[in-house]
């Protein structure tokens, strides 16, 4: 009947707005925690490099400089049939610790690939949360472990803190956020149903995946991150052989 045609159709847009919503909304949180991260990375090294404590600064510096090339090299790579103002744009992004919140902005408003460019800006997306996470977020993690363990961090350690607290969400916010993307993409699910697909489709079985997903990388990092210090207590080569 006509008017059951109308209700279905009429459902199917407000259930796929409300997915949009949704996933416009973990993006944008996501970029928010992003740049959180690095701005708390930041006053933690503005806050220890003039100390007695300036090598942990200098590591994080280390890790924080790592990341930011990493992400110029992306950048390059993505933008370099573009003119030099396109890629010094992008480049200053970087610089300026705002490009999670750019291309969260433009995922979310449906950009599509640009000519020119070797990913769309949902790839770029995932390359630069991935390489947040391996360059900065997960060393961080280890090295603000280490030093509060140590004791190495006595003059400001609230600082040292609520800046391993928000690298650890951050981090694990990217690992559940890439593996619910990979699972929840219907491209995923169409050429290889057996192994996507665990994630079910409704709204909140699917928050409490996510927040079973973000709970086990946040406890699942730090239990490593302390594993790892207590070897580096006794032992650097222990460490180094338990990574």
């Amino acid at each position: 009947f006509p008017v059951f045609e109308e209700l279905l159709v009429l459902a199917g847009v407000r259930i796929a707005s409300g997915h949009k919503q949704r996933a416009a909304f973990r993006l944008v949180f996501g970029a928010i925690l992003s740049i959180s991260d690095t701005l708390s990375d930041v006053v933690l090294v503005y806050t220890y490099f003039p100390t007695s404590k300036s090598v942990f600064a200098i590591a994080c510096v280390s890790s924080l400089l790592f990341n930011i090339v990493i992400q110029l090299l992306t950048v390059f790579v993505q933008y370099r049939n573009h003119s030099l103002q396109r890629r010094i744009t992008e480049s200053l992004y970087v610089l300026t610790f705002i490009k999670p919140g750019i291309d969260a902005y433009r995922v979310v408003n449906g950009n599509e690939m640009e000519v020119g460019c070797l990913v769309s800006p949902k790839g770029e997306l995932e390359v630069m949360r991935m390489s947040e996470l391996f360059a900065e977020s997960i060393p961080f993690t280890l090295i603000l472990t280490y030093a509060l363990l140590t004791g190495n961090v006595r003059e400001e350690p609230v600082a040292a803190i609520f800046s391993l607290i928000i690298s650890v969400c951050s981090a694990a916010f990217i690992s559940a956020g890439v593996s619910y993307d990979q699972d929840t993409d219907k491209n995923n699910r169409a050429e290889n149903p057996n192994f996507y697909g665990c994630i079910p489709d409704d709204t909140m079985n699917r928050i409490k995946v996510f927040a079973c997903c973000f709970t086990i990388s946040a406890c699942q990092l730090t239990t490593k991150a302390l594993a790892c210090s207590l070897c580096a207590v006794q032992n650097m080569f222990t460490a180094f052989m338990y990574l």
